[in-house]
Parts: C-alpha cells; structure tokens; sequence
C-alpha cells in the first residue's frame, strides 16, 4: 500500500509539473515579450517602478500580466505597499505648531459670520452640503423598520395563542 501511495503521489508530482509546463509554454505563446520567471521579474525591482509610477507604459502592461498570472506577484505587491507605507509613516514631517493654531482661528471666524435670510430661490451666499450619515452607521427606511416591527408583534400573538390554546387543551 505504501509502494502505491508513493507511486501515486510521484506521478501525481510530474503531472502537475508538466502541467506548469505547459502552461509557462502556452503563456510564452500567448505573450513573447513577457519572462515567466516570477521571481527574477520580483527582484529586478520592477513592482517597485510600477507602483512609484516610474513604469513606462509598456512596462504596466507587463506588471497587469505577470498579475494576472502570479499570485506571488500579488503578495510581494502587498508586501512592498506596507513597506512603504511604513516608511512614509516613520519619516513624515510634522506640520509646524502654528499651523494648528491659525486654521483654528479660520473656523471659527466661518462658524461666527452671520447667516443672512432671504427666500430659498434667490440666496446664491448660501452654501448647502450634502450630509452623509458616518460610514460606520446603518440606515434603514422607516418601512422596513415599520415591517419588522409588525412580524415581532405577530409572533408574540401567535406565541401568546398558542400557549391559550396548549392550556386550554390540557385543562379539558
């Protein structure tokens, strides 16, 4: 049994590798110009040209390839992303202290100039935002919330009667 199971995961081994092969064959087919050699296209420092945006066009068009092809090149992606998201992190420069202070004065001339009235189609010194709600917090319409709490009061009904009717059963 031993013997079969080596057998079989041996032939199980070449088969995949040939399939790899055949798909890095069918791949240099399909696109000449592009190495199937992930891990020398990693390390030539290529992604890092491609995400700094000092990657020609041609050189982009490689990278969404090697892509699509590689999850390797996907993962060395995320990981040159956090890297330099870490550096841009440690080396940042602090603003300078009066900053702060001088856009705080801003705000609050803004929150203390008076608001002018006039009849809503002729005001043009109006500015009107768009309030969202925070992204952390769900909105739900007042029918759905009208629907559920009208199922919760039927099925404390129907709860309510069938225990009047499990008692009465038992009481006969």
């Amino acid at each position: 049994m031993d013997n079969f199971l080596s057998d079989f995961f041996t032939t199980f081994a070449e088969l995949q590798y040939y399939i790899s092969i055949r798909e890095t064959d069918a791949l240099t087919e399909k696109y000449p110009h592009v190495t199937m050699d992930y891990e020398r296209y990693i390390s030539d420092g290529n992604l890092e040209k491609v995400l700094l945006g000092f990657a020609s066009p041609e050189e982009e068009a490689e990278y969404r390839i090697h892509l699509d092809f590689f999850p390797e090149v996907q993962t060395e992606q995320d990981e040159i992303e956090r890297r330099i998201e870490r550096m841009a992190f440690k080396e940042a420069a602090l603003p300078p202290a009066h900053l702060r202070s001088a856009i705080m004065q801003q705000v609050a001339q803004e929150a203390a100039a008076p608001v002018t009235t006039g009849t809503w189609y002729n005001r043009k010194d109006v500015h009107y935002e768009d309030v969202q709600p925070p992204h952390n917090k769900m909105r739900v319409h007042v029918g759905w919330k009208l629907l559920l709490i009208t199922l919760l009061v039927m099925i404390a009904a129907s709860m309510a009667a069938a225990i009047i009717f499990f008692y009465m059963t038992i009481g006969k």
